[in-house]
């Protein structure tokens, strides 16, 4: 087994870990969470944070191709498929001081309710209806604008900010070998 294959099951085995402990902080009856499903997702708390993962997916991915980096080209996600790995890659930083937080807050603080979500008759998923789409949207924009510390930088900067100024720290690490420090959530 090679150091890479090592990593990945590394955060296989805390993705098992983290997923199940996440579902014991949500507060409302009506929504429960015991581990990620997606493609299509078989609860209300997945189909959030797929969507969340897909609309910071998208941020990153805007942000990669303004630094004019190649998101086809990733680290830690490789496969066959023509995908773009590298947004894959930097995201993983910012899912739980973004979506996760905000799928958390959204749900226990009734902002989004269970019945905000229908069953797909194609695929079995569960999705959040149009309203609740929007209401999520609204939200997800006020988390990106939060705002964060960032080693970069001595005052706060928003999420927004936060990623690019890591999409921008991996670009120095390809071009000039400076050494990727991971962001880390102020706490």
């Amino acid at each position: 087994m090679d150091e890479l294959d090592q990593l990945r099951g590394y955060e296989g085995i805390a993705a098992a870990r983290y997923f199940p402990a996440l579902g014991q902080l949500i507060t409302v009856d009506g929504f429960r969470f015991n581990q990620r499903s997606r493609r299509p997702p078989k609860d209300a708390t997945n189909a959030m944070l797929s969507f969340g993962y897909t609309l910071l997916h998208n941020n990153v991915l805007s942000l990669i191709l303004a630094e004019g980096l190649n998101p086809y080209l990733g680290n830690l996600h490789r496969s066959d498929r023509k995908e773009t790995h590298l947004a894959f890659d930097l995201i993983e930083e910012f899912r739980s001081p973004v979506v996760d937080t905000l799928v958390m807050t959204v749900v226990n603080r009734g902002v989004i309710k269970p019945d905000d979500f229908s069953p797909s008759a194609s695929n079995g998923g569960i999705y959040l209806s149009d309203q609740a789409r929007r209401r999520f949207i609204q939200e997800f924009e006020k988390r990106l604008s939060s705002k964060t510390a960032h080693s970069m930088v001595k005052k706060p900067v928003s999420y927004r900010r936060a990623i690019q100024l890591q999409v921008q720290r991996y670009k120095q690490c390809l071009l000039h070998g400076v050494a990727y420090e991971p962001f880390l959530r102020a706490v």
